[in-house]
């Protein structure tokens, strides 16, 4: 099985060699870093790509603590515990690597309905709640290890790792970017005990704000778009203006943008006029994906003729019937 490499005995005494030799040690081989990414890419996933698990570098660490110091995480007190968010063994103890999934959200279906809604919800609301389709697609790839599978639900900090394992890069509105998909993008993570064979060293990511200027160069579409100037451009975002926080975290919360731009559930305008996000890019056809009874509905503004079991497993029911009434009002 390629998933065993035996370690190769370089103790200096006879005693310590025969002790070390006879331990195998569980190591992920790059080959089957490339199947299990085979694997995932069979069955809908856009990317997937293993890291060495580390505590965030000190860039990170301190763009991060400025974007705590300046209370641009407005009440969600949860995102001030760096002692967690910096320390991926907080949510695996033994944990030695990570799978990096990407998966597009961007339905067909979805663009055809936004195009006459009445009230806006994101993209990536429409279809069935993405924890569940991404948390059971991984558990397929990664069948045969006992892996903590995380979609957005602990304090991993994933843009981070994602970026780390060149999964994209870091636009000035702090959306993670592909080529192939733009930003209309999700993203998933295995959380591994056993470690990786690491075939040769990535090279250094570039500063943030270099990797910024070279992805998005003098471009400030996202920024200028950006009805209620959330956006600080160096891919950071005052989250107590963000038209998303209010309408999903604070319900009925007065964003008089949110309003008028009708976004009732989430806000895509920043991704709407980035130029990755042009033409053919970030569509999948997982039927997950594609627009369900009660995002249909609210995209009418029809929300009395839902019934309860029409938002169950959608991620609509984070807001509720009460809080998307608010929001409609």
């Amino acid at each position: 099985m390629w998933y065993y490499h035996r370690a190769r005995c370089s103790a200096r005494s006879r005693k310590e060699k025969t002790a070390f030799c006879a331990t195998t040690i569980l190591l992920i081989s790059t080959q089957a870093q490339q199947e299990l990414r085979k694997s995932a890419l069979q069955i809908g996933f856009a990317d997937l790509q293993f890291i060495v698990a580390t505590s965030p570098d000190a860039e990170f660490q301190s763009f991060y603590n400025r974007y705590l110091d300046e209370n641009l995480h407005a009440d969600l007190d949860y995102l001030a515990n760096t002692t967690v968010k910096f320390d991926p063994k907080f949510i695996l103890a033994g944990v030695k690597a990570i799978g990096v999934f990407a998966h597009a959200y961007r339905h067909r279906e979805t663009e055809h309905e936004l195009k006459n809604a009445k009230y806006k919800i994101a993209r990536y609301a429409w279809g069935r709640d993405y924890h569940k389709t991404l948390r059971s697609k991984m558990k397929k790839v990664m069948k045969t290890f006992n892996a903590r599978m995380v979609v957005d639900s602990t304090p991993l900090p994933e843009r981070y790792f994602a970026r780390k394992a060149g999964i994209g890069k870091i636009g000035r509105n702090g959306m993670l970017i592909r080529e192939d998909l733009g930003s209309w993008f999700l993203l998933s993570f295995a959380l591994l005990e056993e470690p990786i064979e690491v075939q040769e060293t990535r090279q250094n990511e570039p500063q943030l704000s270099a990797e910024i200027s070279s992805t998005c160069g003098t471009c400030r579409a996202c920024v200028e778009a950006c009805p209620t100037q959330a956006l600080l451009a160096d891919g950071r975002m005052d989250t107590s203006r963000c038209i998303s926080y209010a309408t999903i975290e604070r319900p009925g919360h007065r964003i008089q943008e949110s309003k008028k731009h009708r976004w009732v559930f989430g806000c895509d305008i920043c991704q709407n006029v980035c130029p990755y996000n042009r033409g053919n890019v970030g569509f999948t056809s997982e039927e997950d994906f594609k627009p369900r009874k009660a995002a249909l509905a609210i995209a009418n503004g029809e929300l009395t003729a839902l019934q309860a079991q029409d938002w169950l497993g959608t991620p609509l029911r984070r807001a509720g019937s009460e809080g998307l009434a608010k929001n409609i009002d």
